[in-house]
């Protein structure tokens, strides 16, 4: 009866009587079948998600996948929304001044959902937050990472020149004029930008 109710209130999009529906099922009601279990795990998760409470949608998702087969279809779909409500929770704490909890929340996406697409703008945005709090030291690895892992990304472009400066300020001279010269050597930069990149490295060389 629970579980019904729980659907019929999500196919109207009453999210919050839908989640505490389902969340009767599988609390309250004696062993079901682990289909109806994942069903309601599912009406809970996706409701929490629609309602912005992403913290509950990560710990029902999870739920979720821990009762599907290694091989089922429904996986990977699964895998995408429980990234995203992770993701989502660093968005929220870098909107409310938190840094550091979004650093965390951002870099746990790819543990807590390995194989999502969220994974490497994720990666990436943990770097962008440590290197504007001038973390250096934890941002290049991250960095040197991605670059490792995501070869074709778009944002990989970007890398050089933020490791450089990274490298840079934390006295890596030798390996702050690498990246320099990267950044020299990529065309699809200004040539301004490139002529400069290339007097920067020139200088970080004579300093090793």
């Amino acid at each position: 009866m629970w579980l019904r109710s729980a659907q019929q209130l999500f196919a109207l999009r009453e999210y919050d009587p839908a989640a505490n529906a389902a969340r009767q099922v599988v609390t309250h009601m004696p062993p079901m079948p682990r289909t109806d279990e994942r069903a309601a795990w599912s009406i809970i998760a996706d409701s929490s998600f629609e309602l912005g409470r992403f913290d509950e949608s990560e710990g029902a998702y999870t739920e979720v996948l821990a009762r599907l087969e290694a091989d089922a279809k429904e996986r990977a779909g699964v895998t995408e929304r429980l990234g995203a409500s992770v993701y989502k929770q660093g968005e929220s704490r870098q909107q409310a001044g938190d840094i550091a909890g979004a650093v965390a929340d951002f870099l746990r996406v790819a543990t807590a959902a390995p194989g999502s697409r969220l994974v490497a703008n994720a990666q990436f945005d943990a770097a962008t937050l440590l290197l504007r709090e001038r973390d250096w030291n934890r941002a290049i690895p991250i960095l040197e990472a991605f670059r490792r892992d995501y070869p074709d990304n778009e944002l990989t472009r970007t890398v050089p020149r933020n490791l450089a400066v990274a490298y840079a300020e934390s006295g890596r001279h030798h390996e702050a004029a690498v990246e320099f010269e990267r950044v020299a050597d990529d065309r699809a930069e200004d040539a301004a930008f490139r002529r400069s990149a290339l007097l920067q490295a020139a200088e970080f060389y004579e300093r090793t």
